[in-house]
């Protein structure tokens, strides 16, 4: 079979804004399209990994269907938080080359403060 590329999504779950009319919309934004994003991958044989903070670090493999299945159960189960430091996690993750050294897209409702590069 032929060999694909692997994508690593790092999901941000710091919560923007303190009434939930300002937070709320984004977070499910965030959700609704991490979903069909992971799926379009998955559908296409390319392994995805999502990590994500939600009371600890969290990292989801998906290579098939089936994964897809226990990774929407851990999705429905983020809790989302103001003390997130997107920045930090980027760079530790960046610094460990793992799980994937090829594609990380960080998906955020905020645009980090950090240059992604550095």
């Amino acid at each position: 079979s032929e060999e694909h590329s692997n994508i690593h999504i790092l999901l941000d779950t710091k919560r923007y804004g303190k009434e939930f009319w300002e937070y709320l919309p984004r977070e499910d934004e965030l959700l609704t399209r991490l979903i069909p994003l992971v799926l379009y991958f998955v559908n296409r044989n390319i392994g995805v990994e999502v990590s994500f903070y939600s009371q600890g670090m969290k990292h989801v493999t998906i290579k098939s269907m089936q994964k897809f299945e226990e990774f929407y159960a851990c999705i429905c189960d983020v809790i989302f938080s103001p003390d997130i430091d997107i920045n930090a996690i980027r760079a530790d993750i960046l610094k460990t080359g793992q799980p994937y050294e090829t594609n990380l897209f960080i998906l955020c409702s905020e645009e980090p403060e950090a240059e992604v590069g550095k």
